[in-house]
């Protein structure tokens, strides 16, 4: 079973964000003869550069838990690399941002503990009633669908997710 791409960001978090998939980069290409986007103004600042590194090492979580999951050293050191740069994005979330970004890592440290205890098996999840009724919570929902037009407009990335 693949991974939901909405378990992976923060990692896992922005993950809520990108329930319908899509892209985890900086903000991809425009339509040919559409006007330029202004630029982000926090782009290549620490927040956006944590939340660029934060995506990354969810990607690589999503990349192992798809493969069939990693001996459980391996699989540890990227809980570890999700978690510490989850934490990177917390202390460098602009002050009216950080608390969806609190919320976002509490779930995503729930979302890692699943997975770490299941050996990497992303079916896990689905059969965790703790994390099913996290990410159902409403407060969950509405930073899932805030947070993606915000990163658009701040840093330039594009979390795949509908705006």
């Amino acid at each position: 079973m693949r991974l939901p791409p909405r378990a992976t960001l923060l990692a896992a978090v922005l993950a809520l964000a990108t329930a319908c998939g899509g892209s985890t980069t900086a903000t991809d290409a425009p339509p040919a003869g559409a006007a330029a986007a202004p630029a982000a103004p926090d782009a290549g600042g620490p927040f956006c550069t944590a939340v660029q590194a934060n995506m990354d090492a969810g990607q690589v979580l999503a990349t192992l838990t798809q493969s069939g999951g990693a001996p459980a050293e391996e699989f540890g050191n990227v809980a570890d690399a999700v978690r510490r740069t989850n934490q990177e994005v917390v202390d460098a979330a602009p002050a009216d941002l950080r608390a969806d970004f609190e919320t976002l890592s509490g779930l995503a440290d729930l979302q890692l503990e699943v997975l770490e205890a299941a050996g990497g098996d992303p079916a896990s999840l689905g059969r965790s009633q703790e994390y099913t009724q996290r990410l159902q919570e409403p407060a969950v929902i509405e930073i899932g669908q805030r947070l993606p037009g915000q990163l658009q407009q701040r840093c330039g990335i594009n979390s795949g997710a509908p705006r």
